[in-house]
């Protein structure tokens, strides 16, 4: 039973790190008519083979995956950012043309599965904790 739950926790992890790209390059600059989220998840051995999708305000942004991260361009307005496993977890803030915001994905310990932790992050540390994920492809 042991080498089955380790078989499968590998190939879990293999599957999630299989649409990572290049490691972070640093931050884009938004347009004036523009904001950019920056939607990652440090890489960590606790949970690693989880990953969830990043909604904001009901719509579909990106798979977040262990190690990677995800710059969203949105527009102005207030951003109702969930992630969903087992439970759900949600933040909301206020997003200004031009900015540049860091959202950080966490998985916490759950029963069944890890459940996600989403934080806005100020840049200063986030640029620290980016460095070494590397960006989600774009699903096509």
């Amino acid at each position: 039973m042991k080498k089955i739950f380790f078989s499968l926790s590998i190939l879990c992890f293999l599957t999630a790190c299989g649409s990572l790209g290049h490691k972070f390059d640093g931050v884009q600059i938004p347009n004036k008519d523009e904001a950019i989220i920056y939607y990652y998840r440090p890489s960590k051995f606790v949970g690693s083979g989880v990953y969830y999708d990043i909604k904001e305000n009901g719509e579909k942004v990106t798979t977040l995956y262990n190690g990677g991260y995800y710059p969203h361009k949105t527009t102005a307005g207030n951003k109702f950012v969930s992630a969903k496993t087992e439970v759900a977890e949600q933040i909301s803030f206020p997003v200004e043309n031009g900015e540049t915001y860091f959202v950080r994905g966490k998985v916490n310990m759950g029963l069944m599965v890890g459940r996600p932790s989403l934080k806005l992050v100020p840049k200063k540390k986030a640029l620290k904790e980016i460095q070494d994920c590397r960006i989600i492809e774009e699903e096509e």
